[in-house]
């Protein structure tokens, strides 16, 4: 056997190579992100094969999912829309847009409201069209937790924290939600916040702020 050379298998051939992630299935459709088109951006094509049909305008670039806070995007079948995170020209002030199942042009959930800011979505129901997003006023330490309903685009509060208020888990009727605050890895704080209460309760572990020096 011959001995196989550098020169055989040229790096660009791997450097050409496209990526294809983060594939969801909803309704006979396969959603995924891809950068064959020079930048990464959102596709659609059939379950059983078809050609990959662009959602989103040329040139539209979507973040890493490896790098981006959250997912990229979540496939809403019961409102016939995606909701897609997007920032401005990588800026990471990612902002909720939903566009039609077949592509079109991005609309703000929010509008202008939170222009400048960074939203991130951390979980979705899809089955009941209900998000959560990490919110990041970029102006104070301080960072929230937000519920929307994205059929009737009604936003709740869930708190905020200089150490997160980050989501981290809801029951089936989302009326419980869990929320986590961390120092650093593996240094958690637990609360739960139940659907009337204004203010989350201490589920497990020492709150940071109220901890002795060195604890």
């Amino acid at each position: 056997m011959s001995e196989i050379e550098p020169q055989d298998f040229p790096v660009q051939s791997l450097l050409s190579a496209r990526l294809m992630m983060s594939p969801r299935i909803s309704k006979g459709r396969v959603y995924f992100l891809s950068d064959m088109s020079g930048v990464l951006s959102l596709y659609g094509m059939d379950e059983g094969g078809s050609i990959p049909d662009p959602l989103l305008p040329v040139g539209l670039a979507l973040q890493n999912p490896h790098l981006i806070i959250g997912y990229n995007y979540f496939v809403l079948p019961k409102l016939g829309k995606v909701l897609v995170m997007i920032d401005e020209n990588g800026n990471e002030n990612y902002q909720p847009c939903l566009i039609p199942l077949q592509g079109g042009i991005p609309k703000p959930v929010f509008g202008d409201k939170y222009r400048g800011q960074q939203l991130a979505c951390v979980d979705c129901d899809t089955s009941k069209n209900i998000a959560y997003f990490f919110h990041d006023d970029r102006k104070t330490p301080n960072l929230e937790c937000l519920r929307v309903n994205l059929a009737t685009l009604e936003a709740t509060s869930l708190g905020t924290s200089m150490y997160g208020n980050f989501f981290s888990g809801a029951d089936s009727s989302h009326s419980t939600v869990i929320l986590t605050d961390g120092y650093t890895a593996a240094d958690n704080v637990l609360y739960i916040m139940r659907r009337g209460e204004k203010e989350r309760k201490l589920l497990y572990g020492v709150p940071i702020d109220k901890r002795e020096k060195n604890q």
